[in-house]
């Protein structure tokens, strides 16, 4: 994937004027990307996650998990929309106002073709506590948690 207009770096302003078209638009250090929508396999995959990190946290309610579409504001030249997002709950209050301002505790995007080689070029967001990189190609949900039940990790496998 290549960015819509290499070589102008753009704002969180920008970001506001781009179309409401179905397609992912995010920015990458001043960079505008855009993907297409999620094939319906990686939307169960994102559905299994979501699930199983809300009904965990309904047991323990230690943070919030977002599993719909929501701009993820890291810094004025970084603005991204990941598949999934949790924050503690003692973050949550200063994280989510209109978007998600700030790092996220856990960040989960499911890898696709089409979003392979810029994922793999991507480091770490900054202030994000833990980032796990792996192609999901399963459709069963797990993820690990601290000591204390806040998700520190999420993956999806093969149902058996």
């Amino acid at each position: 994937m290549k960015p819509a207009n290499p070589g102008v770096k753009l704002t969180h302003d920008d970001f506001l004027l781009f179309p409401d078209d179905g397609r992912r638009h995010e920015l990458i250090d001043g960079e505008h990307y855009v993907t297409p929508s999620p094939v319906t396999r990686h939307q169960r995959i994102v559905g299994n996650l979501f699930f199983a990190l809300r009904i965990h946290l309904e047991t323990h309610p230690v943070g919030e998990v977002i599993g719909f579409p929501l701009d993820v504001i890291l810094s004025k030249h970084d603005v991204v929309e990941p598949d999934l997002l949790y924050v503690a709950k003692e973050r949550r209050d200063s994280i989510f106002k209109d978007w998600a301002r700030g790092a996220p505790d856990l960040v989960v995007e499911i890898g696709s073709p089409s979003t392979r080689r810029r994922d793999a070029d991507d480091a770490a967001d900054p202030g994000t506590r833990r980032v796990a990189r792996r192609d999901f190609q399963g459709l069963r949900a797990r993820f690990k948690t601290t000591s204390d039940h806040r998700p520190r990790q999420a993956c999806a496998t093969a149902r058996s």
